[in-house]
């Protein structure tokens, strides 16, 4: 048995049966990796102050799975994709977050209106200084507009 195996491994036959098993190897891996494709969700909406009903202009809505976002337009409006299984965080300055899990919904399409409640920030200490700029920077930097 073992000199059958010697024989076949210096065979010229070898290689090309190597080059087989590896190729259907290697296709199988890569039909898995293909697989079927996420299902996504196209979530849109508006978000907007809930006392006043106003819109949030630039508030963020970010995927917290993959840390990826967007920013609401003047309307208070935006549109993410995200996978079912996925949680979003909205969030503005000025307002508390709030977080939406999208709980493994079969749907494609999801139009949701987020409503912030305002939160006050307190700052500790706020101090302002003036700096007059150094008269050589100015200079150069005049020389080099013209």
């Amino acid at each position: 048995m073992f000199r059958l195996l010697v024989s076949f491994l210096r065979s010229p036959h070898f290689g090309a049966f190597l080059l087989l098993v590896s190729s259907l190897l290697l296709s199988g891996w890569a039909r898995a990796q293909a697989g079927a494709p996420n299902p996504t969700v196209r979530v849109s909406g508006t978000i907007s102050a809930a006392a006043t009903r106003q819109p949030i202009a630039g508030a963020t809505v970010v995927v917290q799975r993959t840390r990826r976002g967007v920013a609401a337009n003047v309307e208070g409006d935006f549109l993410i994709t995200a996978l079912p299984s996925d949680t979003l965080l909205f969030r503005a300055l000025g307002f508390k977050p709030k977080r939406f899990a999208l709980s493994n919904t079969s749907l494609s399409q999801l139009v949701v209106q987020v409503a912030l409640v305002r939160d006050s920030v307190k700052l500790s200490e706020v101090r302002v200084t003036a700096d007059r700029p150094d008269r050589a920077s100015i200079n150069r930097a005049l020389r080099n507009i013209k």
